[in-house]
């Protein structure tokens, strides 16, 4: 699987989450990182990676750098940007420039290339054409934008940006951008923000009943022997994971041991997938069946201490299934002491929303995927740290 970031958007927790990426999807696409935005991150937290190591892992081929054509090539427009991390940096910019040329002269283009170069954007027509044409509620829109507090940093943009545009044409112009980027990005997944959930939920609300689109969902359904098997592996992985790295230059350097190691690498993105077709089939009544089973099967092995029934127990079958999901992908940031996600990690499985994702654009009209979930980062650096020698105490007991 491939995982779309727009990293700047999600702060320190998406710099901080960069090595777990690496390792548990076969490529992570960045939209626009800023060196200048990094190392003002590092500044407050040493144990961010270093810009050089995002270099070494595109370089490599692990990270794909996505950004509009004149973002990755041309530093003038860059200099007027209102963004002040937007300035270009010849040692990094200038180095993702140099894997933009290398990827021609090889013949790699588009998703396939190191470096994926995206035109103009049309997300203003688009939005504009929508309201026009009645497929949104506009009115429903901006009542939502107005009430939720979560998606307050969409008004504050809007507001900066003083468009001659309403909010409703705001918020579907920045869907829609975000939609074709995934697409072109040729990523299956997106690693977002708790926002990113609103958004979705506010729009589909607003447009759904007008977007007729129709699709058959089919997923591959995760075994019960499967997801025992995963649990099994990363509660033993856990326990043998040690301390944190206290280093950039530490977490950087297991980073490139267990990728040297294809045997662990592909066990790791076994686990993810397995935590992915999981978190998929949120909703579905089989699933109830798979978890009682198993998590009375695990903890009857010993695979699961009875004191982490806390962890995994709790609340609904979305909520089990969401919680099982994030401790198995949660398990490679354990192990690397860089979590994917600062707490946890969130799922967003869209069943109404895949008729949206259509009409937006980020998946094609033949799709007969999973119902697409969105990994949702959540929390603060601390706790997880807190939560993951808690972890470590009950397990070694």
């Amino acid at each position: 699987m491939d995982i779309f970031c727009h990293i700047n958007d999600l702060g320190r927790s998406g710099y901080n989450s960069l090595r777990t990426l690496v390792i548990a999807f076969d490529h992570v696409v960045l939209w626009s990182p800023s060196e200048r935005y990094l190392q003002k991150l590092c500044e407050s937290d040493p144990l961010l990676p270093a810009p050089e190591e995002l270099l070494w892992y595109c370089e490599q081929g692990h990270v794909k750098i996505m950004g509009r054509d004149w973002w990755l090539t041309n530093e003038e427009p860059r200099k007027k940007h209102p963004w002040r991390y937007a300035k270009w940096s010849d040692s990094f910019d200038g180095r993702i420039l140099e894997f933009l040329r290398e990827d021609r002269l090889a013949g790699r283009s588009g998703s396939n290339a190191r470096v994926i170069q995206m035109g103009p954007e049309d997300g203003d027509r688009w939005a504009e054409e929508q309201l026009r044409l009645g497929h949104v509620n506009a009115r429903e829109i901006n009542l939502a934008t107005e009430k939720n507090r979560t998606l307050a940093a969409y008004r504050r943009r809007f507001q900066q940006a003083r468009q001659k545009t309403n909010p409703a044409q705001f918020l579907l112009r920045v869907a829609r951008n975000h939609g074709v980027a995934i697409a072109a990005s040729g990523a299956d997944r997106n690693f977002g923000t708790p926002t990113d959930k609103v958004l979705f939920q506010t729009l589909t609300n607003a447009a759904f009943e007008n977007v007729n689109h129709v699709f058959k969902l089919q997923s591959t359904k995760v075994s019960g022997e499967r997801l025992a098997e995963a649990l099994d592996a990363v509660i033993s992985k856990i326990q043998t994971a040690g301390k944190a790295a206290r280093s950039k230059e530490e977490a950087f350097d297991r980073v490139t041991a267990i990728l040297s190691d294809k045997n662990e690498l592909e066990d790791i993105r076994k686990w993810v997938n397995t935590a992915d077709l999981l978190a998929a089939q949120i909703g579905e009544i089989h699933v109830e069946g798979i978890l009682s089973e198993n998590l009375v099967k695990t903890i009857a092995q010993g695979a699961l201490r009875k004191t982490l029934s806390d962890y995994i127990l709790p609340g609904s079958t979305a909520d089990k299934v969401a919680t099982i999901s994030s401790l198995i992908l949660g398990g490679v940031g354990m192990t690397l002491g860089s979590p994917l996600a600062p707490i946890g990690l969130g799922i967003l499985a869209l069943t109404r929303g895949i008729n949206l994702l259509k009409w937006a654009s980020v998946i094609p009209d033949d799709y007969t995927g999973p119902n697409w979930p969105f990994y949702l980062a959540e929390g603060d650096r601390a706790v997880t740290r807190i939560k993951r020698e808690n972890l470590l105490r009950v397990l070694q007991r």
